[in-house]
């Protein structure tokens, strides 16, 4: 009994399909895996390929199937392709990010609040009513940058009497830029100090 059991053991076909089928799906991920935007097909087949060659090594410790190195090189095809597929997802990822920031920064721009300095109010002018403000910009992004600044004028009250706009256009990346801002005031008000409102840097065209 013994004998004629092992013998036929022995002479069962081995079952390599599974190892055969991992190889082929590595080899398809790997190559995928460098086709750009195709990355998500990549971790798919590697993970497959993965699956099928698991399944293989329990037919190879049960002594059905006998493709073991077939299976070993298949393994490694699939980890290839996964680990390509993440890198090529990483890739497309950071790439996408940097667009949409980019887009961001023409459209809307960015908060620029820490970049800009108001000085003190300084009505030491020729004209009645005229008030003057220096307003300074320190350009700390890595292109060049056009800033708008938005500052309110306030009483002694805390109330706030108007709001003024002012614009700085192309200032170089690492560059400090300066401007004297003036408006006119009735003389029955007196504008105690100056806030700021907001401050947007967009790159500029």
């Amino acid at each position: 009994m013994r004998s004629r059991f092992a013998m036929d053991t022995k002479n069962t076909p081995s079952r390599n399909g599974l190892g055969t089928a991992s190889l082929v799906v590595g080899i398809v991920g790997l190559l995928v895996a460098w086709i750009p935007l195709m990355f998500w097909l990549a971790l798919v087949l590697g993970a497959v390929g993965l699956f099928l060659a698991w399944r293989n090594f329990k037919r190879i410790k049960a002594q059905t199937a006998d493709n073991k190195g077939m299976t070993v090189t298949a393994i490694v095809l699939c980890l290839l392709a996964v680990g390509f597929g993440l890198m090529q997802a990483i890739a497309v990822i950071t790439t996408t990010d940097d667009a949409v920031e980019t887009i961001q920064d023409r459209v809307s721009g960015r908060d620029a609040s820490d970049n800009v300095t108001l000085g003190d109010i300084d009505d030491d002018t020729d004209a009645p009513g005229r008030l003057q403000v220096e307003i300074t910009v320190h350009n700390d992004f890595d292109d060049m940058r056009d800033f708008s600044v938005t500052y309110g004028w306030y009483d002694s009250d805390e109330e706030q009497i108007d709001t003024t706009t002012e614009r700085f256009e192309n200032v170089d990346s690492g560059d400090t830029a300066q401007l004297v801002s003036t408006d006119f005031f009735e003389s029955d008000v007196t504008p105690e100090y100056v806030e700021l409102e907001s401050a947007r840097a967009t790159v500029s065209d």
